[in-house]
């Protein structure tokens, strides 16, 4: 009986070099995965965003006026006749910037509509809280533009609050 060799079979060599291949091919994927999802953590957590912010112009002069009358009837008895803080924190100035920066102006709209005013929380109509908004954004030398801002808790996450320029 003759035996004639038989040829090698590849391909377990072949099964080696797609298993490497597909381990390296999802080791870059989570990489990239992982750091595009940390990016916006750091950026927040330096006080930027990818998004807008408080400096490119969210509110409208007209807001602000309806606002500083509401601001001055219902918070100056707590924050002060400047909101600047008197028996509740300020509301405008570098101690202010400094507690929010990083925060959207959703969380401080959720703040204002949720726990203000002091002695009646929660009675503040969803337009007066924007309203108020606007004027804080005024005292904090944030300057008016053409863009109303809305009652929309959505958009307003988006709008980050930042130190001054």
């Amino acid at each position: 009986m003759s035996t004639t060799p038989r040829p090698r079979n590849n391909n377990w060599l072949a099964s080696i070099i797609v298993g490497v291949l597909w381990s390296c091919a999802s080791l870059l994927i989570s990489t990239i995965v992982s750091q595009s999802r940390l990016e916006p953590v750091v950026l927040a957590a330096a006080g930027q965003s990818n998004g807008r912010s408080i400096w490119d112009g969210v509110y409208q002069d007209e807001q602000r006026r309806t606002g500083a009358q509401l601001g001055k009837s219902t918070c100056a008895q707590c924050h002060g006749d400047s909101l600047g803080g008197d028996s509740a924190p300020p509301l405008s100035g570098p101690d202010f910037l400094a507690a929010w920066t990083g925060k959207s102006l959703g969380d401080l709209y959720e703040k204002i509509q949720t726990t203000m005013p002091a002695d009646a929380p929660g009675t503040l109509k969803p337009q007066q809280s924007i309203d108020l908004l606007a004027y804080i954004l005024y005292l904090n030398e944030v300057p008016a533009s053409d863009s109303r801002l809305e009652v929309d808790r959505p958009a307003l996450n988006q709008i980050q609050i930042r130190g001054k320029r």
